[in-house]
């Protein structure tokens, strides 16, 4: 684990938010999808946005995949 998430650690499970931000087709939900060990091989274009809670090493990440779309970059 890198430094920062190794002092994170402790005996209770630790939550982390994480916002996955890019223009469109930069990968952002294939990534999100390989983090919770989902099939890879069909994706389709993010609308809007995707949350997901991924369980690992003791920690519980909370991910936004937030769409590329010109009309949503705004936000």
């Amino acid at each position: 684990m890198p430094g920062g998430l190794r002092d994170l650690k402790g005996s209770v499970e630790q939550e982390l938010r994480i916002v996955l931000l890019g223009l469109d087709n930069a990968r952002k939900t294939t990534l999100l999808k390989c983090l919770a060990s989902e099939e890879v091989s069909t994706i389709t274009p993010t609308q809007g946005f995707h949350i997901k809670s991924v369980h690992s090493h003791g920690f519980r990440l909370n991910v936004w995949d937030i769409s590329g779309q010109r009309a949503i970059r705004r936000y």
